[in-house]
Formats: structure tokens, C-alpha cells, sequence
């Protein structure tokens, strides 16, 4: 089976990273792979070598321009070359490009919905009743069982959804001290991680406020934000108005992000309103916001703390930095919970039988 893995690009996010999980996983399991995106980043780095990797377009186009069915022209061309059996999209322009493509290629098409489609994507939610997009996708892969029921919520048959979390990357490289030296941390610091892509709306903009109100309960405290994105020169200066700027590290785009989790202590998302820093829980107990996504992954494996605002967010930390033991307990609960469910090496194989159902019941 050939399968195209379609995203927008190879730069360091979340979806990205889930896209090139499930890449080298499924070449593992003897499958090829064809990775195809539009915009070159670190991420090349670390898909295997054994996957075909085509940079089919550049940039980003509207997914309601003329662009968008040239895109797809482009797309259509390399899918009958190529003659790949299954095409399998993440972001919504590559899931609108390759809807249109696979159409004419008559190739099946799936969609990993990364988000609840009604907050994120309302135009989608709106449309995909009767959208040729929805129309023309064979079925939508949900990680979690919060965003599945989001899809069926706008009208998407239950029986065209394939939940399936397994779809993250976990390495223990033993490389703690090594990243501390690096980042002139201390050993005996205590060293919060944020990890993702700095925009709007992830509640970042809590963590000056929470960084220092726990700051003022610790002497040697660090803060690492992992990522790029619009808020950071914001975030830089309200740092910096706070009087921590010596304690919170920017530390930008990286591929080494387990390594970067190993190295910490407690890991920080500062939101509710969607999943993210799942892979944390693979090495650090996590505090995050309460929500539906949040539940699956940290409530129900004892991974972690949810809470409801910034008082709640610094007692959460205060408490598991002050407490060794009860860290390490949260510690192994979340990795135990996260190489049961979450690890990609368990997902990969149910890809696998999932793709051939939907070939096996594909009608061109």
C-alpha cells in the first residue's frame, strides 16, 4: 500500500509532528510513503529516510481561491504518477486541496480533525452538510473522543469516523544534564516547559502572570517556552515588565523537543479550550486548563492537573516543584498512560487496517 501523507508543511507543530509520527512509523511497518507539503522546515530532519518526501506547492493559499484548484491540479498530477492508494490530509487547506484532488484521481481520502471543528473551523462546521469537501472525504480521524463527537455534532455520520490517539512519538535519550548544561540550568533548579506554537488563544498570554507568582515562591526557578508565533515579542516584553526576563528562556523552534521534556520538571499548558501537549505526559506531569480534551488525556491518567484560572494554575505548580515524591508518582502514572494510548508504535498498525477499510469501501 502506498499512502500520501498530505500537510501544509514540515515546519514544528503539533499536527506536523503527529504527520511525520505516523510517516516513519508506517514505513516501519513496511508500508510507502510519500510525505507531501508546501513548506520546508526543521521537521526534515526526522522523517526516515525511506519515506518519499515532495514538496508538491509553496506557501499557503486560500482554500476558496483559484490558487487552491491549480494547487490541486499540481496535487491530482503527482497522486497518478506516483500512484499512490490513499492520501490521508491534517490541516484544512491540505484537507480542502486534497479533497479535489483525490476526487479526480478517484483515490480515497481521509482527514485527521486536529481540533473541535465548531470553535476553530466555523465555517467548515457550517458548510460540511453540503460542502463537496465533506462530501469527498471518505472518513475523518479523530484523536480524541471530545473532537469525534464535535464531528458528528455538524453532521458527520458516526460511522465515518476513526478515533485513534496513538499517533505520538516518545525517545528517552538520558539527556537531562546534557540539556540543562546547554540552557545553563542548574541540576537542583526546577525547570517549567510550554511547549507550541505562540499565537492567540492557547492562553500563553497567562504564563507572564503565572511565571511570576510562582517565581516569587521559588529561588531557582526556570521557565523554557518552546515555539515561535506572532505573541512572542509580546510575551518577551511582558516578561520583562514583570521582572522575570532572567527566568523565562525563549528557546524557539525545536526538533528535540523530548529531549527538552526530559529535562524538565512539570510541563505547563495554560488552556482548556483544546488539546495540546499531549506528549508531555511521556515525561513530565502536566498542568493544563479543564476541558473535554484535557480530561481523556490527563484526568483520566492520573497524568497530571487541570485547572480554572491563574491562582488555580500556581497552586498546581507550586504544589508538584514543592513535592518530589508526588511528582515522580504523577511522573509514572502519565508514562504508563501515555505508552498504552497514546505512543504511535501501538497506533500505526490500526492505521494500517484502517486505510484498507476505507479502500476496500471507497466509491470513485
Amino acid at each position: 500500500m502506498k499512502i500520501g501523507i498530505l500537510c501544509y508543511g514540515l515546519n514544528v507543530g503539533g499536527v506536523q509532528r503527529v504527520a511525520v509520527n505516523l510517516s516513519n512509523a508506517l514505513v516501519e511497518l513496511g508500508e510507502e510513503v510519500v510525505f507531501l507539503y508546501r513548506v520546508n522546515g526543521p521537521l526534515r530532519e526526522v522523517l526516515s529516510p525511506r519515506v518519499t518526501v515532495i514538496q508538491y506547492a509553496t506557501g499557503y493559499p486560500n482554500y476558496r481561491s483559484v490558487k487552491t484548484w491549480l494547487t490541486a491540479l499540481s496535487l491530482f498530477r503527482i497522486l497518478r504518477r506516483f500512484r499512490i492508494d490513499i492520501v490521508h490530509s491534517y490541516d484544512v487547506v491540505s484537507w480542502a486541496i486534497g479533497s479535489i484532488a483525490c476526487r479526480f484521481a478517484k483515490v480515497p481520502h481521509v482527514r485527521t480533525q486536529p481540533n473541535f471543528i465548531r470553535t476553530y473551523e466555523r465555517l467548515n462546521a457550517k458548510t460540511l452538510r453540503w460542502s463537496p469537501f465533506g462530501k469527498w472525504t471518505d472518513a475523518f480521524h479523530a484523536i480524541f473522543n471530545a473532537t469525534a463527537l464535535d464531528l458528528i455534532r455538524v453532521g458527520v455520520p458516526p460511522y465515518k469516523i476513526f478515533i485513534e490517539p496513538g499517533v505520538l512519538k516518545c525517545n528517552y535519550a538520558g539527556s537531562r544534564e546534557i540539556i540543562r548544561n546547554e540552557l545553563g540550568v542548574e541540576e537542583n533548579a526546577q525547570v517549567v516547559i510550554t511547549v507550541g506554537r505562540l499565537v492567540p488563544g492557547k492562553g500563553f498570554e497567562l504564563i507572564p502572570k503565572i511565571a511570576s507568582l510562582v517565581a516569587a515562591k521559588f529561588s531557582n526557578v526556570h521557565f523554557w517556552i518552546v515555539g515561535e508565533g506572532p505573541l512572542r515579542a509580546w510575551l518577551e516584553e511582558a516578561v520583562s515588565n514583570v521582572g522575570i526576563k532572567g527566568l523565562v528562556h525563549f528557546l524557539g523552534e525545536r526538533i528535540d523537543v523530548d529531549r527538552l521534556y526530559e529535562a524538565a520538571d512539570v510541563g505547563l499548558f495554560p488552556t482548556g479550550s483544546h488539546a495540546g501537549m499531549v506528549e508531555a505526559i511521556a515525561h513530565v506531569p502536566l498542568v493544563a486548563g479543564r476541558g473535554e480534551c484535557q480530561n481523556e488525556y490527563i484526568v483520566a491518567g492520573n497524568a497530571g492537573i487541570v485547572c480554572e484560572n491563574i491562582q488555580d494554575y500556581v497552586d498546581a505548580l507550586v504544589y508538584l516543584l514543592n513535592n518530589d515524591k508526588v511528582r515522580e508518582r504523577y511522573k509514572e502514572n502519565a508514562k504508563m498512560w501515555f505508552r498504552s494510548k497514546y505512543a504511535v508504535e501501538a497506533g500505526a498498525p490500526r492505521f494500517v487496517e484502517f486505510y484498507k477499510r476505507v479502500m476496500t469501501q471507497h466509491k470513485p
